[in-house]
């Protein structure tokens, strides 16, 4: 089993994206947050996109990578690491808790 580095910071269980999808406050933002919980580490943004859609979410838009940008637009504690993928910002996570 690989090391979850993100829930193992924040001392919480690893979340379930399908758990979350239907509460109100279930943001594109922050099913986008605790899909990158889920996984423990950076992910791309279509992956990201697509394990969402697998969990059953649907974008307005019908195009999820575009919807999760535009959902994002730069907010923490979301960020775009150096290669390209999505991550969680560690000085933003003990927010989260």
């Amino acid at each position: 089993m690989t090391r979850n580095r993100y829930c193992e910071r924040l001392g919480i269980s690893i979340p379930v994206v399908e758990h979350f999808v239907e509460q109100p406050r279930a943001s594109l933002l922050r099913l986008m947050v605790l899909a990158l919980l889920e996984h423990g580490a950076p992910l791309p943004l279509e992956t990201i996109a697509d394990r969402l859609l697998d969990a059953g979410v649907r974008s307005l838009s019908g195009d999820m990578p575009y919807s999760l940008r535009k959902a994002w637009h730069g907010l923490p504690p979301v960020v775009k690491e150096p290669d390209g993928n999505m991550g969680l910002e560690s000085r933003d996570l003990d927010h989260l808790a």
